[in-house]
């Protein structure tokens, strides 16, 4: 078994991220041989991508799926929603070995998404896209945070029906944290709604 990198950072803007802070919306891309040459020389059957948004260059992932394919391994990793909207990216992602796609779901409201600018996730597609997903017989893993301004304690139950009614094989639930740097930070600053830096 083995855990690694084909790439690092998200290009996408989303207020409460710190990829957007680290990698300044920048996407680092190793070459794809030197990524399958490390992929092989892993001996177990079971490898972790850790990128943080493996469908970010959708071209980029492509090449890499068709270069890791004869090695005849199981991975998984985590994307953006936009995997599921790819029909050419599931199909060469489940040839070359996927098993499960961590999704940053992050919230059934779709004000929420609104609200961290995160508007590329849109709620209504949601069971759609683990449909198609779960059709090229990947499994679905959901990010989910709590805590956005416009949730109500309603919330929490109509989370958990979503998944439920979708098949989500699992879930992690976070808590809305504005780490420094980020524009969430920046905005519940200005607000005077940061009450400790602990």
């Amino acid at each position: 078994n083995g855990v690694l990198f084909a790439s690092r950072g998200c290009p996408n803007q989303c207020d409460f991220c710190t990829l957007s802070v680290m990698y300044k919306n920048r996407l680092r891309k190793r070459p794809v041989d030197e990524v399958a040459a490390e992929y092989a020389s892993f001996q177990g059957k079971i490898i972790i991508f850790w990128d943080d948004n493996i469908a970010a260059d959708p071209a980029y992932a492509k090449a890499l799926f068709r270069a890791i394919t004869p090695y005849r391994k199981w991975w998984s990793s985590q994307a953006s929603v936009q995997a599921g909207q790819d029909d050419e990216f599931l199909e060469l992602a489940v040839r070359s070995g996927c098993k499960q796609l961590f999704l940053g779901l992050e919230s059934v409201s779709q004000a929420s998404m609104d609200e961290v600018h995160k508007r590329f996730n849109r709620v209504e597609e949601y069971a759609r896209i683990i449909r198609r997903i779960h059709a090229h017989g990947i499994a679905v893993q959901a990010g989910i945070v709590f805590g956005f301004d416009s949730d109500t304690p309603a919330i929490f139950r109509q989370t958990i029906d979503f998944l439920e009614q979708n098949g989500v094989q699992n879930a992690t639930f976070n808590i809305l944290t504005p780490f420094p740097g980020t524009r969430l930070f920046q905005r519940l600053e200005a607000e005077g709604r940061i009450l400790t830096t602990d």
